[in-house]
C-alpha cells in the first residue's frame, strides 16, 4: 500500500492542544488523522455532529424540571449537547436512563 503526505494549515494553539490530548491517548498526529479518515470512509459522513451551540439559559427556561417525563428529560439533554463555549467539544456517548427502571434486586 502506497502512502502519501497531506499538508494543511491550522492554528498553532489548536495543534498544540490536540497534540497534548493525542499524547495522553498514546497516539501521534498521523495515527489520529488516519483514525478520523477511516471513520469518514466507514460512516460515509463526518463521524460527529456539526452544529451551532445552543445557549443553555434558553434550553432550561423552566423551573419545573422535576415534573418532566423521561422522554422530555432525554430531549433536553440532547439539546444541551454541544452547548459549551468550545465548538470543538466531542459529543458524549448516549447516556442510558436505566436508573428510571426498577433494579433486579428491587423486584425480589
Amino acid at each position: 500500500m502506497a502512502t502519501i503526505s497531506i499538508n494543511f494549515n491550522t492554528d498553532s494553539t489548536l495543534k498544540n492542544q490536540a497534540q497534548a490530548i493525542f499524547d495522553d491517548l498514546g497516539l501521534d498526529m498521523a495515527t489520529a488523522f488516519n483514525l478520523f479518515l477511516k471513520q469518514v470512509v466507514y460512516k460515509e459522513a463526518i463521524p460527529f455532529e456539526i452544529s451551532r451551540p445552543k445557549p443553555v439559559d434558553t434550553l432550561m427556561s423552566t423551573n419545573d424540571d422535576l415534573d418532566l417525563d423521561t422522554a422530555r428529560k432525554r430531549e433536553m439533554l440532547r439539546q444541551l449537547r454541544g452547548s459549551c463555549k468550545d465548538p470543538t467539544m466531542v459529543e458524549p456517548p448516549e447516556v442510558p436512563f436505566e436508573y428510571d427502571l426498577p433494579r433486579r434486586y428491587d423486584l425480589i
